[in-house]
């Protein structure tokens, strides 16, 4: 996914297109993602002079399938998933999540069954929640931050978004889970974090060697 304009960035350029080692960050993600038979690639339709400057470049262009996002996230992925075989499994990835590693990839999407398979990481801080003007102290063994790709069997999480009716909605697990889909969570990874502050982009840089 990598339609977001990236707002909180202060930047100009879109986040997704900032480069690293001479590279836009969704290069790098794309190229997490080169072993498999297609990749869909949903783009803000504004973006696309930026992503075609590095096309040619890209070792895996014949596997690219470009896709115009939506206002939403909701509608960017729903663009993408009507080029996407409904007999395969598929991976939902944030553009902009470029350390994830080839293994956390090949574990989520081979244990794709009748489920959604998502990675996530257990919060290290303590944690309260406000209620009622004040902060409340919660257990963070019960909080979970979650991460990407989201895996699914192709056909099952098009009929989700198929049916979807609240478009509150921030991940795609939760479109799942909202048509009766059971969610399974495993072990994610502490590097893969998206890029949504510069402070994250040093954090991606300072790693760059695990791009």
């Amino acid at each position: 996914m990598g339609a977001g304009s990236g707002t909180r960035m202060n930047n100009k350029l879109p986040k997704q297109y900032i480069l690293i080692k001479d590279k836009p960050i969704i290069f790098h993600t794309i190229e997490k993602f080169g072993h498999f038979d297609e990749i869909v690639v949903v783009i803000n339709k504004n973006h696309l002079s930026l992503f075609e400057k590095h096309l040619n470049d890209n070792r895996h262009k014949n596997k690219i399938k470009l896709v115009f996002g939506g206002k939403t996230r909701i509608e960017s992925v729903r663009n993408g998933l009507k080029y996407v075989d409904e007999n395969s499994n598929v991976a939902i990835h944030d553009a902009v999540r470029p350390l994830i590693s080839k293994a956390m990839i090949d574990k989520l999407i081979s244990s794709v069954k009748n489920n959604c398979i998502v990675p996530g990481t257990k919060l290290k801080d303590s944690a309260r929640v406000f209620e009622n003007g004040k902060a409340v102290y919660i257990n963070r063994e019960k909080i979970i931050k979650i991460q990407t790709p989201q895996c699914f069997y192709a056909k099952d999480i098009k009929e989700a978004y198929s049916n979807l009716e609240d478009f509150s909605l921030t991940d795609d697990a939760s479109v799942f889970e909202m048509n009766g889909g059971k969610i399974e969570v495993i072990e994610g990874e502490d590097f893969n974090i998206k890029v949504t502050t510069p402070f994250d982009l040093e954090i991606v840089k300072i790693n760059y060697e695990k791009l």
